[in-house]
């Protein structure tokens, strides 16, 4: 990390970072800044270029829309340490996105654990007046509405049974050396701490979590991660005024991959429902 003096000279303190990544910059495509502001928060062990072929897609069928990808900045803090990680990480990205939205429309994504980061997200923006104009989630259920299921108790899965989940995954485990294995498994497991924090939190104080926006939910019948979404989906209800599911028959759990072209038709749909602009 980067650090910076302070005003005394004698002292330094970590340098604040920009945590979201303009993946259209990355693809060479060029937006205005009026045009929509889609924030995607990513899975496990993911990060911005997770969503490098939705962008690409979506500037394949000329969506006009701005794509940003969240470094979830929250990994550097101890598993034990979520809630400050997570509170830090919400106040850094809705200071970037209320910045970088104006008037234009936002569109927020989470996927899997990225879904309750974006839910704290898009609570955050609307409580600064930046109204979020559709949620997306991801590859995630909410299995239950009790917080007490959602503590953290520092336990969860060893470094080798994440790593082995991640072989079958989008994030490249089977490509790196033992070193590479382990940062990635750390990764994965403060990313699942942060997104259990997020949930607790949520789950705690219902009412000071619920959102204005209309959410998607886009799951897919092959991931074994929600294959129970018929007696679980309809938990998300307790934050959303209004929900429609995407299902589809076959993409498992990192659509974001697998099925990007189906992403990008799930935003397209939504952005034209979006309200007119001022």
């Amino acid at each position: 990390m980067t650090t910076e003096p302070t005003a005394r000279g004698g002292c330094s303190v970590p340098a604040r970072r920009d945590p979201l990544t303009d993946l259209g910059a990355a693809i060479g495509t060029r937006c205005r800044a009026t045009d929509p502001l889609l924030v995607c928060v990513p899975h496990a062990g993911g990060g911005p270029a997770a969503y490098l072929p939705l962008a690409r897609s979506l500037a394949a069928h000329d969506v006009p829309i701005r794509i940003l990808g969240v470094r979830p900045t929250g990994r550097e803090v101890a598993a034990d340490q979520g809630a400050a990680g997570l509170d830090d990480l919400v106040r850094d990205l809705a200071e970037e996105v209320t910045g970088r939205a104006a008037d234009a429309p936002v569109l927020v994504l989470g996927h899997c654990t990225g879904a309750p980061v974006a839910l704290h997200l898009t609570r955050a923006l609307e409580s600064r007046s930046v109204p979020v104009d559709r949620l997306i989630l991801v590859a995630r259920l909410l299995r239950s509405t009790d917080p007490a299921d959602y503590v953290v108790t520092g336990a969860g899965l060893s470094y080798a049974e994440i790593a082995d989940q991640l072989v079958t995954g989008p994030c490249g485990a089977h490509e790196q050396d033992p070193a590479g294995r382990a940062a990635l498994a750390e990764a994965f497991r403060r990313d699942t701490a942060l997104a259990t924090h997020a949930l607790y939190q949520a789950l705690d104080d219902v009412d000071g979590h619920r959102v204005a926006a209309p959410a998607t939910v886009v799951l897919a019948r092959d991931d074994t991660l929600t294959a129970d979404y018929p007696a679980a989906v309809g938990n998300w209800d307790l934050f959303l005024p209004q929900r429609r599911l995407v299902l589809v028959e076959h993409g498992g759990h990192y659509l974001n991959v697998t099925r990007p072209d189906l992403l990008a038709s799930v935003i397209e749909r939504d952005l034209a429902a979006l309200r007119p602009p001022p």
